[in-house]
């Protein structure tokens, strides 16, 4: 008698954990995914972009980028990479991550900030950044030994008022605020 009746208990246990199961799973799997796409990133940065096809670590995704001139402007300086879906976004950003960087850069869970591997003639500081089915990639700051342009013209005796490059952490800033 008492071994149909434990039996049951045990039954109802499981019964009642599968549902409880279930619902943490169904909860989890209704987390908002964030999928941007040329119209959504056009509307997040009020203008238009530029469209590209790209490969990045052999995985095809689109770039995205503004055409304007003004050095002051945060969108002149950051790239986006939108993909097909959030797990090529990711295998791509782990690779990158890695890869793109030099030792003691610093890396968080969804970003990487430091000096690029590999480049001649300049150091580069970039970030990464990685929502949803989207990698934005912003260069932060360049040092180079190589002479700039004069902002105006030798001679001139106007000076034009020129827009100076946002700081690095006005691009960051501007990144994570938005995205």
């Amino acid at each position: 008698m008492k071994r149909p009746a434990i039996i049951s208990i045990i039954l109802a246990l499981a019964v009642i954990g599968g549902l409880t199961g279930a619902y943490v799973i169904r909860e989890n799997s209704t987390k908002k995914s964030k999928h941007y796409n040329k119209l959504i990133l056009e509307r997040t940065v009020g203008c238009q972009l530029k469209e590209n096809e790209r490969e990045l670590e052999k995985i095809p995704c689109k770039s995205y980028h503004v055409e304007t001139t003004d050095v002051g402007d945060v969108l002149n300086y950051i790239d986006f990479y939108v993909f097909d879906d959030e797990a090529s976004a990711n295998y791509v950003f782990l690779r990158c991550g890695r890869k793109w960087f030099q030792d003691g850069s610093e890396y968080g869970d969804n970003y990487v900030r430091g000096w690029q591997a590999g480049v001649c003639d300049a150091e580069i500081e970039s970030y990464l950044y990685i929502t949803g089915n989207m990698i934005i990639v912003a260069d932060l700051q360049c040092v180079s030994c190589w002479a700039e342009e004069p902002p105006y013209e030798v001679g001139s005796s106007v000076k034009e008022n020129i827009s100076k490059r946002p700081s690095p952490d006005e691009i960051v800033f501007y990144i994570t605020s938005n995205f």
